[in-house]
């Protein structure tokens, strides 16, 4: 029961996150959490096909260290249709 939920939840939102039309000039959030890392990512969309993404994240070891890291990320949306292909650099 609780995977079936979770793939509809799934389904949902990519159906709806289709559906906005013009994006050039928005801005969304996205954090990603692991056992032992943190990425925050910041999407800023320059028009409707290419995104600029800064990223921030932070790792932690069990000996107590720390250590983060500044980044960046581009992608190229290839088409507009219901599958969004892109390509993507992350560094």
């Amino acid at each position: 029961m609780k995977k079936s939920l979770n793939t509809i939840s799934l389904l949902l939102v990519l159906f709806l996150s289709t559906q906005a039309q013009d994006r050039a000039g928005k801005i969304g959030f996205t954090a990603s959490v692991q056992s032992s890392q943190l990425d925050f990512l910041l999407p800023v969309w320059i028009s409707n096909q290419f995104v600029v993404i800064p990223a921030v994240g932070f790792q932690i070891s069990s000996e107590k260290a720390s250590d983060w890291a500044l980044g960046a990320a581009a992608r190229y949306y290839v088409e507009k249709e219901d599958v969004l292909p892109f390509v993507g650099l992350r560094g």
